[in-house]
């Protein structure tokens, strides 16, 4: 894998990154209503444990593919 390539890997997964941790920011904006509750946990779970997979991918990555 060409360095070019590594970065441009490197970037799609930082961009990943930070596109779940918005998703799980604005679910932390949206209002908490009684009958919909249960749902907005499950759609934050879902949101949080995306921010963790993308964290622990990016992770990976790096330690592979340490800068030079």
């Amino acid at each position: 894998m060409t360095n070019d390539e590594v970065v441009m890997l490197r970037e799609h997964k930082m961009t990943a990154l930070r596109e779940a941790r918005e998703a799980y920011r604005q679910s932390m904006l949206e209002p908490e209503q009684s009958e919909l509750g249960s749902l907005f946990a499950g759609r934050r779970s879902k949101f949080q444990a995306a921010v963790k997979a993308a964290e622990a991918e990016l992770r990976l990555f790096n330690l592979e593919h340490p800068r030079a």
